[in-house]
C-alpha cells in the first residue's frame, strides 16, 4: 500500500488524534510547560528555527510543544485508525 493511500484510509485517525493532542496542549498548559520547558527546548534545532527570529523565545517554545503535541496525536490516532478497522 503507497503513502497516499495509507493516509487517505486513516485520515479519519489523523484528524481525530491531531485535535485531540491540540486540546491536551491548551487544557493542560502546567503539564506540557513542566516537562517541556526546559533549556533543551530552548536550544533544540529544528527544521521550524528560521522562526526563532521571528517570535519571542517564549512563543517560539510554545509553538513547538504545540507542534509536538499534535504531531504525536496524529501519529497515536494513526496507529489506533490502522489496528482498528470498521466491520465491512
Amino acid at each position: 500500500m503507497d503513502i497516499k493511500r495509507f493516509m487517505w484510509v486513516n485520515k479519519e485517525g489523523a484528524i481525530v488524534g491531531g485535535v485531540v493532542g491540540f486540546l491536551v496542549y491548551k487544557f493542560y498548559p502546567q503539564i506540557v510547560n513542566e516537562f517541556f520547558m526546559t533549556k533543551t527546548a530552548e536550544q533544540s534545532i529544528g527544521l521550524i528555527d528560521s522562526l526563532k527570529s521571528a517570535l519571542p523565545v517564549t512563543d517560539f517554545i510554545q509553538f513547538k510543544i504545540m507542534m509536538v503535541c499534535i504531531l504525536i496525536g496524529a501519529s497515536v490516532g494513526i496507529l489506533i485508525d490502522s489496528i482498528y478497522k470498521p466491520n465491512k
